[in-house]
């Protein structure tokens, strides 16, 4: 196991960091850190010694000290002197040895959240799709050092990285918006983001690494996209006759025809399907559940070459993803408009509210709460918005007979 690289806190505004493993006497490479005069945030560094030069926690620690004098500080820390290859302090606490380091910056708050989530993907605690998206996310809110950039060459200029906590406002959180709209993201990709920033940054109140103070909230506008259009059966229809393949139409009535998530359908193994009895266990994000097929659903799934056990019902390359791009290409080539499985999810959930059928038992299908299944899948149509206010006799007077009794409750 690789030993813990430490940090000593020098002051309020300096940090001695060890930058690489220890060799096998102990000894590290070391840098600065600290926020200059006027910095507006960024944080400068300063190496110790000679490039590739190791020291001791205590050796790092007297060179410090040396070099302390010649930081142009915005807040100086308190005098330092060395006793016995410490640091001590005036009118501060003695050096705080962080196992985990110190959370001072926007950048050092994600990092520490994102090795967070690194071990909970490891232990299955989430997908390994979620940890890259939350990755991704922390990437887009600290934009990139000088040089990085994705395998695709992309570079994302720096934004959030080296903004202390402290200094997040709403002017400069409304700065960042302007600048990753600028950069071409979408208000959604925003939105989500930020989300994640305020959720990282509970979750190290929580564990006691940053203060109480509450983070501002900015109001972000999300505008409309392909993922919030809920498509008609006609649409559906003429999506699933441009399919090219034979999973993809089967998988595509099976989102349609089950309300399931894509991600649960894409994992079906054979051994899960009865095709006698027409069911399927679906196993995902949800609490594994068993439900019933339609004849169409089954007819799709009997075209499929079949495997044994837990084989796929899908190939092996098959993904969400791949799902989502096969529906994307099959709604251009039918000149309908796009759709996503999620747009499949509200259009099985607003059919199965239509034909009367209970809360309980619509929620047991689709696997999500009453709560969520109404406030996020649940789109009431035009027409039966129309016909509610027909029924009701809003804007009317209604004729009696009335007695005094007929009074509002409440």
């Amino acid at each position: 196991m690789k030993p813990k690289k430490p940090s000593v806190k020098l002051g309020s505004r300096v940090t001695l960091r060890a930058v690489s493993t220890a060799d096998p006497t102990g000894a590290h490479r070391w840098r600065l850190e600290w926020y200059p005069v006027g910095g507006e945030g960024k944080m400068k560094t300063r190496s110790l010694g000679r490039r590739g030069e190791r020291f001791s926690q205590a050796g790092a620690e007297a060179r410090a000290v040396t070099l302390l004098p010649t930081l142009q500080l915005d807040n100086p820390p308190p005098k330092m002197v060395s006793k016995t290859g410490r640091i001590e302090t005036v009118g501060v606490h003695a050096p705080v040895h962080s196992r985990l380091g110190e959370i001072v910056t926007v950048g050092d708050l994600m990092r520490a959240w994102i090795g967070r989530q690194r071990k909970r993907s490891a232990i299955g605690a989430i997908k390994p799709k979620t940890f890259r998206n939350r990755r991704y996310a922390a990437r887009r809110l600290l934009g990139d050092k000088p040089g990085e950039a994705d395998k695709r060459g992309k570079h994302i200029p720096p934004r959030l990285r080296y903004v202390r906590l402290q200094d997040i406002t709403e002017e400069r959180l409304e700065d960042y918006i302007a600048r990753a709209l600028s950069d071409g993201d979408s208000t959604g990709t925003i939105y989500g983001d930020l989300r994640i920033m305020r959720t990282a940054y509970r979750w190290a109140q929580k564990k006691g690494r940053v203060g109480s103070r509450i983070l501002p909230v900015v109001d972000v506008k999300v505008t409309a996209t392909a993922c919030s259009y809920t498509p008609t059966p006609q649409e559906v229809e003429a999506a699933l006759d441009e399919m090219l393949t034979v999973w993809h139409k089967a998988a595509l009535q099976m989102v349609w025809g089950t309300g399931a998530r894509c991600g649960e359908i894409v994992l079906i193994t054979w051994d899960r399907i009865d095709l006698v009895r027409n069911t399927v266990r679906l196993v995902g994000k949800a609490n594994p559940r068993t439900i019933p097929i339609t004849p169409r659903c089954a007819a799709g799934l009997s075209l499929l070459e079949r495997g044994a056990g837990a084989a796929r019902l899908f190939p092996g390359k098959a993904s969400d993803d791949a799902l989502r791009d096969a529906m994307r290409r099959a709604c251009k080539s039918a000149g309908v408009p796009r759709f996503t499985p999620n747009g499949l999810r509200r259009l099985a959930v607003d059919e199965l509210r239509r034909a009367g059928v209970p809360l309980e038992v619509t929620a047991a299908i689709t696997g999500h709460s009453i709560k969520t299944m109404l406030t996020i899948y649940r789109r009431p149509m035009f027409s039966e918005v129309e016909g509610a206010l027909s029924a009701a006799p809003l804007g009317q007077v209604v004729q009696g007979p009335w007695t005094t009794d007929d009074k509002a409750v409440g």
